[in-house]
């Protein structure tokens, strides 16, 4: 399939703008040569596309879509017939500049001027030449003419943006009155409205000026596009308006992914059938060009815009084409008159003829059997919304149909089952939300107004639920024992020891508990029994030890073990260097759990292995299954703590293979979006924190929580116990970024959205991290001091 094409539109789509802003470093875009005669990109903000078209249209007088016949019968007026003084003109001197887009001209590209008798539309005298400067289309013409009115061509390579790809052209031209003009661009609706204009002045006796403004209504009409009163030669590709959306949106149906000699064509029996009566008759074409809006991807086109001109800042088409489909399969106006209104495509040549199509929020979508079910079930059950999502509804004829995200679809088996155990056990709501109940041989949860089959048999997690509840709230002790140190002193490998006080000032600011991360293997035996370093585990005992004397519960893992991960992720290639290296990790695991099997069962949590990646997800069951019967052979009360596959995403748990132990916990990484949170780790220093970021969290987790009470259910409601192991933002301390990093006022706001949203399904936290953790850090060990503003937030939850 190409790449521009994105298949059926089978609902209606989300307006949303679609914004870019790329920068481009290729300097074959000839973006510095020329850029002095680029015309100035307007600011005018679009209309607003939520209600685009239609009768019901907000929109001021002049600015609306009119159809071609509103058109047509608008009656040429004495005014029109009057003398504009363009056939006056005997000669004037010319200096314009602008950018000829059929795609972008190429460098190169030549540019031909003429004058044009302004009463018989006749080119007059010689042409002037220059040419095309840039990549981005830029040109510049001087010179003296003999008239008011002329004819700008241009013919040469253009980048066909809709497949990123030059080809040639010929005939793009464009008619202007210059006598006071110094902007003169050359785009696909100039070339359309050529001819009309020329018949309105030879055959009709309008004036040039009135010609212009009819004939540029009669094309935006004949195409769908939204009225606008700029004139065509003044609008580019990269303007941020209604006029440049116009442009966008036609130019890219034209170019679609046919050949320049297609095009061309096109081009020409359009602008050709326009001419005569102002509006565009040929079914053939209509719908030729129309299956082509129908199916074609805006956003590569759009994409491919932007990277080749960095200062592009392209607003939404993406309507308009539409539109353009719409009006060529006949639909009409869709809007608030005739929300749900059934047409069948009436172009007979069209891919999609007979082809029924539902207005629904101003826009046409295809009238597909799911569309039609909903239709019918708003009109006997009102509504699909948040407030009744999950209800079963059934019409006369014993058909159901079900709520779910604001659309009524027919009840699958899943659903029916849903209204039998609620007739069985009562309905499920906002109010039993998590419950469990036995229904005859199988568990149900109440998630989403809905009764769900459990995938597993629930456990009592209790033991569980206490340990998390005593990890509460936490920070990371990080980048100190998962050094590459060695021995005794392996916690100071990457200069960040942890000092004794640590664990007071961490007491002290109110915490439940710290997660120390350890790498075991690096200094273990590499033969078995693989024994540990006895420096290190003192050492890490050393400060277990003083983290329990402060009261503060810790979590102890294996971290950084990449040699594991990567024989894992090869283990299809290499299965023994897989089972070597899992021998080793089982052997130092009995070594561990041995050890902190003396540490109370209430303060000590194992971790098995942390932030699993690259790997396949039975190698990422084998590795926790194989080391959770280990550990609870050698410290059998030990709260026992998973973590999931994609460097331990929340999303990934339901994946895991959990055993039916209650005294375990599952453990996630949150740090989206990393574009934000990892600013000068490998993403751009911006300080921005856009509230999209912000509004995904709450979601985010509602989403992770409704998995895993599906997946791993509570017999007591609820689910296995979660943790957020590690979560943070990299700010301006101590970061890759310097000063431009993120504020601590944004760290904070953030922080504080991740662990509102975690606090809501009483998952215990740990942030990443105390200090020297790469601008993470929450604690100024050089000030001896926390970051205020992250200190505000996390004193706002643990003072609860």
């Amino acid at each position: 399939m190409k790449k521009k094409y994105l298949g059926a539109r089978l609902l209606a789509p989300t307006l949303a703008l679609i914004m870019l802003a790329s920068c481009s470093d290729d300097n074959s875009s000839g973006s510095n040569n020329g850029d002095d005669v680029l015309p100035v990109p307007s600011t005018d903000i679009p209309t607003n596309p939520e209600n685009p078209v239609g009768n019901d249209s907000t929109v001021d007088s002049g600015s609306e879509v009119l159809t071609p016949e509103e058109v047509a019968n608008e009656p040429i007026t004495e005014e029109d017939l009057k003398d504009d003084g363009t056939a006056s003109v005997t000669t004037l001197t010319v200096d314009v500049s602008g950018v000829a887009e059929l795609g972008l001209f190429a460098e190169g590209a030549t540019v031909s001027l003429n004058g044009v008798d302004a009463k018989t539309m006749a080119l007059s005298g010689a042409p002037l030449s220059a040419t095309v400067s840039s990549n981005l289309g830029a040109y510049k013409v001087s010179g003296d003419i003999g008239t008011a009115v002329a004819s700008v061509e241009v013919k040469g390579k253009y980048l066909n943006y809709t497949l990123d790809e030059p080809a040639a052209t010929s005939g793009i031209k464009a008619l202007s009155d210059l006598r006071e003009r110094t902007k003169l661009n050359v785009n696909v609706l100039t070339r359309l409205e050529y001819d009309r204009v020329q018949y309105l002045v030879s055959e009709m006796g309008l004036s040039f000026t009135a010609a212009k403004t009819r004939a540029e209504k009669e094309v935006l009409a004949a195409l769908g596009l939204k009225q606008d009163s700029t004139l065509f030669e003044d609008i580019s590709l990269y303007d941020r308006n209604q006029a440049a959306a116009n442009l966008l949106a036609a130019t890219t149906i034209f170019l679609s992914d046919r050949t320049a000699e297609e095009i061309d064509a096109s081009l020409a029996a359009v602008a050709a059938d326009i001419a005569s009566d102002g509006t565009w008759d040929d079914l053939t074409m209509k719908a030729t060009l129309g299956d082509i809006a129908y199916s074609i991807n805006v956003a590569y086109a759009n994409s491919v815009l932007s990277e080749k001109n960095g200062n592009a800042d392209i607003e939404y088409y993406s309507v308009w084409v539409d539109r353009f489909w719409a009006t060529q399969y006949g639909l009409g106006n869709c809007g608030k008159s005739n929300q749900n209104e059934i047409k069948t495509n009436a172009n007979p040549s069209s891919d999609k003829a007979a082809s029924k199509f539902v207005c629904q929020d101003s826009m046409w979508a295809v009238a597909t059997d799911i569309l039609l079910a909903h239709i019918a079930a708003t009109a006997l059950f009102g509504e699909c919304n948040s407030a009744n999502e999950g209800a079963v509804k059934a019409n006369a004829e014993g058909q159901y149909f079900t709520c779910r995200r604001s659309v009524w679809k027919s009840s699958t088996e899943a659903d029916l089952l849903n209204l039998k155990v609620g007739e069985a056990k009562g309905a499920c709501s906002s109010s039993n939300q998590g419950s469990i109940e036995q229904f005859e041989s199988n568990y149900y949860i109440c998630m989403s107004n809905s009764w769900q089959k459990t995938k597993n048999v629930p456990v009592d997690y209790s033991k569980g639920r206490a340990m998390n509840k005593r990890l509460g709230r936490g920070i990371n002790m990080g980048n100190a024992w998962e050094s590459t140190g060695n021995g005794a002193t392996a916690d100071c490998g990457w200069n960040n020891c942890i000092q004794d006080n640590y664990f007071k000032v961490v007491r002290e600011a109110g915490f439940n508990s710290v997660r120390i991360p350890v790498r075991w293997n690096q200094d273990a035996s590499n033969s078995s029994p693989y024994t540990l370093n006895s420096g290190r585990l003192s050492g890490v005992k050393a400060d277990i030890d003083l983290a329990l004397a402060q009261g503060l519960a810790v979590i102890v893992n294996f971290h950084h073990y990449t040699t594991l991960n990567d024989a894992a992720a090869k283990y299809a290639s290499n299965k023994s260097a897989y089972e070597e290296e899992k021998k080793r990790f089982l052997g130092m695991w009995e070594q561990v759990a041995k050890e902190m099997n003396a540490y109370p069962d209430s303060l000590l949590v194992l971790e098995i292995f942390n932030e699993p990646h690259d790997m396949k997800q039975d190698q990422v069951n084998d590795i926790m299954m194989s080391a959770y019967e280990v550990i609870r052979k050698n410290a059998p009360g030990k709260t026992i703590m998973f973590e999931s596959a994609g460097y331990s995403k929340f999303a990934q748990i339901k994946n895991l293979e959990l055993p039916a132990d209650g005294n375990i916990i599952v453990s996630g990484h949150y740090y989206e979006s990393y574009a934000f949170t990892h600013q000068g780790h490998g993403y751009d220093c911006n300080n921005n924190l856009s509230q999209n970021v912000l509004n995904a969290i709450p979601n985010d987790f509602k989403s992770y929580v409704d998995s895993t009470s599906a997946y791993f259910p509570d017999i007591n409601n609820g689910h296995v116990p979660m943790n957020m192991g590690e979560f943070g933002v990299s700010g301006q301390h101590g970061s890759s970024c310097g000063g431009s990093g993120v504020s601590d006022e944004l760290r904070a706001k953030w922080t504080d959205a991740a662990i509102a949203a975690a606090e809501k399904y009483d998952m215990s936290w740990h942030y990443w991290g105390f200090v020297g953790v790469g601008g993470f850090e929450a604690y100024d060990k050089g000030a001896g001091q926390w970051y205020p503003e992250l200190l505000q937030v996390f004193s706002k939850y643990i003072s609860k």
